[in-house]
């Protein structure tokens, strides 16, 4: 089977670790003997990371045809680019569409304020145009898969029954013709996850990890600062980039290291602390949290509802209420049991990739075989 997977953008050596999802499912594709070309839009040229190629535009329609894939695979899907190249290239190519998140929502309704420090007058006047953006985006969204999924040339994933609530509340298209032409797989946790255990070596003092982007409310950093203020006798250590630290007083158990790592390096940092607190207040997954509870790390995270959905089968996970007017860790670090049987299944190849290859193949030529078929 031949797959051209489409994404805005894609990991690379550098930082970019954005889409790092959509990689790891196509790591797994080629392992079981699937050919994957990553058309990436924002790539500035083509190049190969960890044996996937990944190709922008200009490259693809160079040196690339259409007529080479047996499906397009779209992620996050937009309308400034997905959207145009499958109205002009793809022919009657079957399409499988990915659902994580903002591409099909409302903005304004779901994502929370910018932090003070981000707003200007300019951002109310963005917003403006974003909703106007997110009108047309909608409509455009309703009537491309109306006729697509009528025609049974799309097939939609979400990566959670959230997500899949909230496309039906956005978009609104026929109940019947969705759950004729869609499925819920969620995203996979990645090897290194899976195939490793948490083994930390105890220390005196309680070290806690997280790893976010700063400058984005949703990844609720603002929380991370507020238990370190409210629990000076933990250690708090906080990986990723922005400058929301440049306008706050920082404790002194906070230490903040401005970096991101790939897949590979981070259960080796994780097994260098006593838990990790991913808080969020918006996700269709929230992959890496996933992938830290598989790993069995002790996670606390919101208690907000896809949260619960994603992580409620799991022993080693707490959840603490975004809104609670403290955040103390005493009496959740002491109900971690280092012996509890870590949760491997919900996350792993067979009930995320191997689902979608037998969609599939189901879809394209009519067998849940996962026989390779070119």
């Amino acid at each position: 089977m031949n797959l051209l997977v489409i994404v805005q953008d894609y990991p690379d050596e550098s930082d970019n670790q954005r889409f790092g999802y959509v990689h790891t499912r196509n790591k797994y594709y080629v392992e079981i003997g699937i050919d994957v070309l990553v058309l990436a839009f924002d790539a500035k040229k083509e190049y190969v990371f960890e044996n996937i190629t990944i190709t922008n535009l200009r490259f693809f329609k160079r040196n690339y045809d259409i007529g080479m894939f047996d499906a397009i695979v779209s992620h996050a899907p937009n309308l400034r680019n997905h959207l145009r190249f499958l109205y002009f290239y793809t022919k009657s190519k079957k399409i499988f569409f990915f659902v994580h998140g903002h591409e099909v929502l409302k903005q304004s309704n779901y994502y929370p304020e910018p932090f003070p420090f981000i707003r200007s007058k300019l951002f109310y006047l963005a917003r403006i145009f974003r909703d106007i953006y997110d009108a047309i985006k909608l409509a455009a969204f309703k009537k491309y898969f109306t006729k697509n999924l009528k025609s049974e040339r799309v097939k939609l994933i979400f990566v959670s029954e959230w997500m899949k609530s909230e496309f039906k509340s956005n978009i609104k298209i026929d109940d019947n013709l969705l759950e004729n032409n869609s499925l819920i797989i969620h995203n996979a946790a990645a090897k290194e996850f899976l195939n490793q255990d948490y083994n930390y070596a105890a220390e005196e003092k309680f070290k806690i990890i997280t790893i976010r982007q700063f400058d984005n409310p949703k990844y609720a950093i603002d929380l991370v600062l507020k238990a370190a203020n409210e629990n000076p006798q933990f250690e708090f250590h906080v990986f990723g980039k922005g400058i929301f630290f440049k306008y706050y007083s920082i404790p002194d158990n906070l230490k903040i290291f401005n970096s991101y790592f790939i897949h590979q390096e981070i259960p080796g940092l994780l097994n260098q602390y006593t838990a990790a607190f991913m808080p969020t207040r918006l996700d269709s997954q929230g992959v890496m949290m996933c992938e830290m509870a598989t790993f069995g790390i002790p996670l606390i995270t919101s208690d907000i509802p896809i949260c619960r959905e994603m992580l409620k089968e799991f022993s080693n996970v707490f959840f603490i209420k975004n809104d609670t007017d403290h955040i103390f860790f005493d009496d959740i670090l002491e109900k971690i049991n280092p012996n509890s049987r870590i949760n491997k299944d919900k996350f792993s190849f067979e009930n995320t990739i191997l689902k979608e290859v037998k969609f599939f193949h189901k879809v394209l030529f009519n067998t849940d075989s996962i026989v390779n078929k070119k």
